[in-house]
């Protein structure tokens, strides 16, 4: 499951992973991933299907932290 235990480590995933990707929010928008995992951060821990939909969005990575998100695709330079 992707998780952040903290608005820093989210602010440092954005930072690695989405302000390279081409769903990167514009003036106005968000992108919906990050949107489930802020709205839903902490409540997964309670909710097994809640933790396998956010699983699948962003994974964990193996040796810990977070993996990239599924729906990432490099924005063009």
């Amino acid at each position: 499951m992707g998780y952040f235990a903290n608005g820093s480590e989210g602010d440092a995933y954005e930072a690695r992973w989405c302000r390279r990707c081409v769903h990167d929010p514009h003036e106005g928008e968000s992108c919906p991933v990050l949107d489930a995992h802020q709205v839903f951060n902490y409540a997964q821990h309670d909710d097994g299907r809640l933790q396998e939909v956010l699983s699948l969005l962003i994974p964990r990575h193996p040796n810990g932290g977070n993996a990239r998100c599924r729906l990432f695709i490099e924005a063009a330079p």
